[in-house]
């Protein structure tokens, strides 16, 4: 539903579209607001009103710029406004930081150039070898099975999970249990109380871990935080954060992906005749279907002009990554899926100093299991109508595919 205000200087506002005609398509709205105007005033969850960004140019603008921080409490346009406060307010008690997408410099500089040299894009080929196993495992398995298949569960969970576990320098079961519990803080079907019980229990595994990285340190992530300058909670923290926030965006992006594919036949013969393709590919279907229909709440630190219009201190502003993805001025037919095209520069892995740190590691796992996948299975189709596919509720901050069962 659409809230509507009034600002103060008498504009009305608008809430951020959400609802979906076509599961490929943006939300109803959407596009006619950034034909309009590159930015709108935008009502918050908790009544602020700040400004939407709709168009490519202005948003890559905004995420650059340094005019406009970070907040550890950011308004949001979608979601549980209690629930988040409640994690937060959480967090905050047991001295867990906010995401590293919440910080500022020199803090966020520091968290940062901690993890990195992990997530490089010449660092993650050392794991290439790691996810083709687990790759390998999940089509024996299939095979072996048979049809029909609910591939998140069957190949995207595993894969993504034996890719984590490479990096953070933990076995796969071990993963598994971290994964099971930090997705609770991302999953809004999960009540609060859950998801601060999940998130406490994470912390206290992930503070003895580190201690045993810190005696035994190896060439990986968790040894990173566990040997760095950043205190016990700095470091918890972050290894937190990376296991809440890396792991369903990639099992999401990768649901996508097959689901886009198998719906545009077209373009995954092309891919399958010609493989070097998949090297732009995957941006492209990063770009199509946008996993991320905002970015986070940026504050302006001062006033800013943008777009012809001040932005005071203070206010807040959204980047619609959706609308920016599909902008004319910057993508040809931003409608048409093209697997061919180079799409690199969208803004689905967001821009500026709080790009997405795995995307090196993303686009490996999904070039590698993408790939191998219909490779296997050349006649992989939809068990299922396009419409019966699963997809995330319609208020959530993450557009991505939940079940999806193939056959072949």
């Amino acid at each position: 539903m659409r809230r509507e205000q009034v600002a103060s200087d008498g504009e009305r506002t608008v809430s951020l579209p959400v609802e979906l005609v076509d599961p490929f398509g943006l939300p109803l709205g959407l596009s006619e607001l950034r034909e309009a105007a590159p930015l709108h005033r935008l009502s918050y969850l908790d009544g602020q009103v700040g400004w939407l960004v709709t168009d490519y140019a202005t948003g890559r603008a905004v995420l650059m710029d340094s005019r406009f921080g970070t907040t550890e409490s950011p308004a949001i346009p979608l979601g549980d406004l209690a629930r988040t406060t409640a994690l937060r307010e959480s967090r905050e008690a047991d001295g867990i930081l906010e995401p590293l997408i919440h910080q500022n410099p020199p803090l966020h500089t520091r968290l940062r150039r901690t993890m990195m040299p992990s997530y490089t894009n010449a660092r993650v080929l050392d794991y290439r070898e790691e996810i083709r196993r687990a790759v390998a495992e999940c089509l024996e398995t299939m095979e072996r099975n048979g049809p029909p298949v609910e591939l998140v569960s069957a190949f995207a969970e595993p894969v993504v999970t034996a890719a984590h576990a490479a990096v953070f320098g933990i076995s796969r079961e071990d993963c598994a249990r971290l994964v099971e519990e930090t997705v609770k803080l991302q999953d809004v079907s999960v009540p609060a109380e859950e998801a601060i019980a999940a998130a406490r229990a994470t912390a206290i595994w992930i503070h003895e871990l580190l201690e045993e990285k810190r005696a035994h340190p190896a060439d990986d992530v968790m040894s990173a935080l566990a040997t760095s300058d950043l205190s016990p909670d700095e470091a918890v923290s972050q290894a937190v954060d990376l296991a809440s926030s890396g792991h369903d965006t990639v099992i999401g992006t990768m649901a996508n992906s097959v689901f886009v594919l198998l719906c545009h036949t077209d373009q995954l013969r092309a891919l399958q005749r010609d493989p070097s393709l998949w090297e732009r590919a995957v941006d492209e279907l990063v770009r199509y279907f946008t996993l991320l229909k905002a970015s986070f709440t940026r504050i302006a630190r001062e006033d800013v002009e943008v777009a012809g219009r001040l932005i005071s201190a203070g206010e807040c502003v959204t980047v619609s990554i959706a609308a920016a993805n599909r902008d004319p001025s910057r993508f040809e037919e931003p409608e048409r899926f093209d697997a061919s095209r180079n799409a690199r520069g969208h803004l689905g892995f967001g821009h500026g100093i709080h790009v997405c740190v795995g995307q090196h590691l993303a686009r490996m796992e999904m070039r590698v299991a993408l790939a191998a996948l219909f490779q296997r299975f050349p006649t992989l189709r939809l068990a299922s109508s396009p419409g019966e596919v699963e997809l995330s509720a319609p208020g959530h901050i993450l557009h991505y595919v939940k079940k999806i069962n193939v056959a072949w």
